[in-house]
């Protein structure tokens, strides 16, 4: 069978998650199986827990070597920014005067290319939970291409990203890819990451605020008195 990403005639294997196991961290009951829930009825005290069949996995769509190697170098990095951030809790001059988040030392083709794996394989997923994740052919096959060169191409897709408050209440939550606009969004844990194919209204309010080359990272942070209604907004537009 040809595998997605090298595109060589290979045996692929039987799962490869869609989304990095790392980000449910805490999501998981005594038996590893995945805690499904109502960020807003959780909010609102309600316990509306369930156990999803099985976890965020597809098979047939890679190798070995690209699973393992490939992706997993992207995902091994990723975790550990995840685990071990260098970053600083700023806030804004006049006139937004809110907190922002400042990474620092990251390596920009990794970090950018490592969401970007997330995206691509939603698009190649046959899953129900990204049956609205669909690539133009063309972007689909540059994100292909930067993921196996390591080289990061800002006119396929730019990343931007909003960061949940520091106590926050909705930090343990990851949700499904939805479309806004011409960009994807999904909420990972702390942050809410965006994937501009378009420059679009969420692109213009938040362009200063990709993945510089330098290795920084400035996400504003959505302040914990609107994050419900936010959310609210997000989750059910």
């Amino acid at each position: 069978m040809i595998c997605n990403l090298c595109k060589e005639d290979k045996k692929l294997i039987k799962k490869s998650h869609i989304i990095p196991d790392f980000f449910f961290t805490n999501l998981y009951d005594e038996k590893h199986r995945l805690i499904k829930f109502d960020i807003i009825k959780m909010y609102n005290g309600e316990n509306d827990y369930s156990n999803p069949p099985t976890s965020l996995y597809e098979k047939n769509i890679l190798c070995k070597k690209c699973d393992n190697e490939i992706i997993n170098n992207y995902e091994s990095y990723y975790s550990k920014v995840y685990h071990n951030a260098n970053f600083t809790r700023n806030t804004f001059s006049s006139p937004e005067k809110i907190n922002h988040i400042l990474y620092e030392n990251l390596d920009y083709d990794k970090a950018n290319i490592f969401f970007l794996t997330i995206l691509w394989r939603a698009h190649i997923c046959t899953r129900n939970e990204f049956k609205n994740v669909s690539l133009p052919n063309d972007i689909s096959e540059n994100i292909r291409k930067q993921i196996i060169s390591g080289k990061y191409d800002e006119n396929t897709v730019r990343i931007t990203a909003l960061k949940l408050s520091e106590n926050s209440n909705f930090n343990r939550s990851v949700t499904q890819l939805k479309q806004i606009e011409n960009s994807f969004s999904m909420l990972l844990k702390d942050m809410i990451v965006f994937f501009h194919i378009k420059r679009d209204g969420m692109y213009n309010l938040i362009h200063k605020h990709q993945i510089a080359k330098n290795g920084t990272w400035v996400i504003p942070e959505i302040p914990k008195k609107i994050e419900l209604n936010f959310l609210k907004s997000y989750i059910n537009p």
